[in-house]
C-alpha cells in the first residue's frame, strides 16, 4: 500500500510539473547569480524545491520557483513624466524602458534637438500628445514655427520666461502664444515653470494652463513686489511648493524633481506632491545621467503612490556539479549551479511594504 501511494504521489507531481512547463516562454541560458537577486531589491516570494520533471533524473537536479520586479506602471489619472539626459534621446532601447519597464508616460522634447528626437521618442512608443516641448526664448526660436513643427504635443512649456532680457523684449508674443496653440494645436497646453512670482507667474499666470516651480531657494517678500532669496542650501523644494500652491491654487497642478539635488528626497516630495492634491510630476535628469538613478526614482514614486509594480514568475533549474549527482541534497545550496532560467507570462501585482 506505501509504495502505490508513493507512486501516486510521483505521477501527481509529474503532471503538475509537465503543466508548469507547458506555459513557459522562452529559456534564458544566462545563469544568474545570488548577488543579481539582491540588485533587483525585491523578495524571493515563493520558492519550491520539489518539482522534478519526469525527463529529468531523481538526483542531481531541482527547480526554484521565484517571482522577479518586471516593470512599473502609472497610476490611472498621474502624469508621470521625464526630461531625460541627452546621452539617452538617440537610445531607443532606454528610451523604451523608460516607458515599459520604469513607468513613465509623458516626456519633455527640446525644441532645438528637432525632428530625429522627436522620430526616436514615437518609435519608442510615445505618442505625440505625450511629447511636452520645450521653448527657451524668443529670441532664438520662433514660437510658431515650434508650434507648427510639434502640432499635437501634450504641452509647450517656458522655462523662467522672465529672467532673461530674451524673454522681457518678446512680452507681447509669449502673451500671444496661448492664442496661437488654440488655434495651431488645439489639444495642447501652455505651461511656464519658474523659482519667484516676479518671473513669470504673477505677470503671465492669467495666460498659462499650469505653472511649475524650478528652484531651491526660498523667496518672501519684504516689500510690495520685491523678492529676496533666503535658505539656498536646503534644498527640500517642500515650503516652496506650497507656497506656490497656496498663491497659485488654480495653475499648481505640477512640479519637477532633480535627479541633481534631489536624490535624498525622492519619496518625501512625491508624497508632498499628493498631499498638494497634485496629479502630475516631471523627473528633472539633464543634469544626471546616471541610469541607476531612473530605477532609484521609480521605487521611490512605487512606495509614494504613484506607480503600480508588477512581478513576473522565473524558475532556476539547477543542476548539481558533483561527481555523483545525489551527493546535492535538494535543501542546500551547496554543489548547485544555474542550468537553465524559465521564464513565464506570469505577471502578478506587488505593493508597497510599510516602513
Amino acid at each position: 500500500m506505501y509504495l502505490i501511494m508513493k507512486l501516486k504521489k510521483i505521477f501527481v507531481i509529474n503532471i503538475l510539473v509537465a503543466l508548469l512547463y507547458s506555459c513557459s516562454d522562452q529559456i534564458i541560458n544566462t545563469a544568474v547569480e545570488k548577488e543579481e537577486f539582491i540588485q533587483i531589491n525585491k523578495p524571493v516570494l515563493d520558492s519550491d524545491s520539489s518539482i522534478i520533471n519526469s525527463d529529468k533524473p531523481i538526483c542531481g537536479t531541482k527547480d526554484v520557483t521565484v517571482w522577479l520586479f518586471d516593470h512599473y506602471e502609472p497610476k490611472s489619472g498621474k502624469i508621470f513624466g521625464i526630461w531625460p539626459h541627452q546621452s539617452w534621446k538617440n537610445d531607443l532601447n532606454k528610451l523604451t524602458e523608460l516607458r515599459t519597464k520604469w513607468g513613465f508616460n509623458y516626456i519633455v522634447l527640446q525644441y532645438g534637438d528637432g525632428v530625429s528626437t522627436k522620430s526616436n521618442y514615437i518609435n519608442s512608443g510615445f505618442t505625440m500628445n505625450k511629447i511636452m516641448v520645450t521653448i527657451y526664448d524668443f529670441e532664438h526660436a520662433n514660437h510658431q514655427w515650434v508650434i507648427d513643427t510639434y502640432a499635437g504635443a501634450y504641452a509647450f512649456y517656458a522655462e523662467e520666461p522672465n529672467t532673461t532680457n530674451e524673454w522681457r523684449n518678446y512680452q507681447l508674443s509669449f502673451i500671444g502664444m496661448p492664442e496661437y496653440i488654440e488655434i495651431h494645436s488645439p489639444n495642447s497646453l501652455f505651461i511656464t515653470g519658474s523659482y519667484k512670482p516676479t518671473d513669470c507667474f504673477d505677470g503671465y499666470s492669467s495666460v498659462t494652463d499650469k505653472t511649475l516651480f524650478t528652484g531651491y531657494c526660498r523667496y518672501y517678500e519684504p516689500l510690495p513686489g520685491i523678492w529676496t532669496s533666503y535658505d539656498c542650501v536646503t534644498d527640500d523644494q517642500r515650503w516652496n511648493w506650497t507656497n506656490f500652491k497656496n498663491r497659485y491654487p488654480s495653475k499648481s497642478k505640477s512640479n519637477w524633481i532633480g535627479t541633481h539635488e534631489d536624490q535624498a528626497e525622492y519619496e518625501q516630495l512625491l508624497g508632498h506632491a499628493l498631499n498638494l492634491g497634485l496629479n502630475e510630476i516631471w523627473l528633472y535628469s539633464l543634469g544626471n545621467s546616471s541610469w541607476a538613478e531612473v530605477s532609484s526614482y521609480a521605487s521611490h514614486a512605487f512606495d509614494a503612490g504613484w506607480l503600480r509594480g508588477f512581478e513576473r514568475k522565473f524558475v532556476y533549474e539547477y543542476h548539481c556539479y558533483y561527481d555523483d549527482p545525489c551527493d546535492c541534497d535538494p535543501t542546500l545550496s551547496d554543489g548547485w549551479y544555474v542550468y537553465k532560467i524559465w521564464q513565464f507570462n506570469d505577471i502578478r501585482e506587488i505593493f508597497p511594504q510599510p516602513h
